[in-house]
């Protein structure tokens, strides 16, 4: 319960502000988030020695709840708003944008056409979790490494 309630609020504290507000990328703002949810762990628990196993456990728990975040995010905005073409214009714009030094123009044309389709969505939603999985976990060891106690000689 510790770890999810810590999550929950970096997530709210660093993922949210540092994407919409300052219009950081998620990469850096899920890292940033692991590394506050190892630092609210600890405060919560009274914990002065976390593994940095445990750190990296707790950024992947805060990497997983951005994704779901972003997702019921997307699914209201889809759903209330009527942005689902918005949306998936702007998915497209990122693959496109990231496709843009491909060597192969067949390729290129080839795998722009595999985004279009529903399956294309999935295996780009699939690739952002697991984006966000890595981030949140790099954050969460970052965190246990550099929050540890010193040792004093």
């Amino acid at each position: 319960p510790q770890a999810l309630r810590s999550a929950a609020f970096a997530v709210l504290v660093a993922a949210f502000p540092l994407s919409l507000l300052l219009g950081v990328p998620a990469g850096p703002s899920m890292v940033a988030s692991g590394f506050l949810c190892v630092m609210f762990y600890r405060r919560r628990t009274f914990s002065a020695q976390l593994k940095t196993s445990l750190g990296a456990f707790l950024g992947a728990v805060c990497g997983a709840m951005g994704f779901g975040v972003l997702l019921i995010s997307m699914a209201v905005g889809s759903l209330a708003f009527h942005t689902e073409g918005k949306i998936r214009q702007e998915m497209l714009d990122a693959v496109q944008s990231s496709l843009a030094n491909a060597p192969d123009p067949q390729v290129k044309a080839q795998l722009l056409d595999f985004f279009q389709t529903p399956t294309g969505m999935t295996v780009a939603l699939m690739g952002l979790a697991v984006g966000f999985l890595i981030c949140g976990t790099l954050g969460g060891a970052l965190g246990a490494y550099f929050l540890r106690p010193k040792k004093r000689l």
